[in-house]
């Protein structure tokens, strides 16, 4: 055994079709084949190249991950985002009635005791 040989624990790694049928047991649809190798390109999940064609991918890792529908998670997170938004800026005092709904600053009517008038 050389210093490049590594002892695995075959019990915290699952193969690819053993990763794609724990990953279908949430959903309703097929996942293609490379989808575990996806994630782990992503850096979502951890993954052991033994050879060309084998790759082994951490079971914390795959039994963890949800898979969604394409668009649910980032629709969630914009309403995360949003509400975390506006919560932030009430607790800021920006929302008070200086702010329009965009967020930006409501034009004020100048005040007619600051303005001056050039005459001709």
């Amino acid at each position: 055994m050389s210093e490049d040989d590594e002892i695995l624990n075959m019990n915290e790694w699952y193969t690819a079709p053993q990763a794609i049928e724990r990953l279908e047991a949430n959903i309703v649809k097929k996942l293609d084949s490379a989808y575990p190798r996806l994630l782990a390109r992503a850096g979502l999940v951890e993954a052991k190249i033994l050879s060309e064609r084998v790759r082994l991918y951490r079971k914390h890792d795959i039994d963890g991950y949800v898979v969604e529908e394409r668009g649910t998670k980032a629709g969630r997170a914009q309403r995360q985002k949003a509400v975390e938004s506006r919560r932030t800026k009430k607790q800021q005092g920006g929302l008070d009635g200086k702010t329009n709904k965009g967020g930006r600053q409501k034009k004020q009517p100048p005040d007619s005791g600051s303005a001056f008038v050039l005459a001709l």
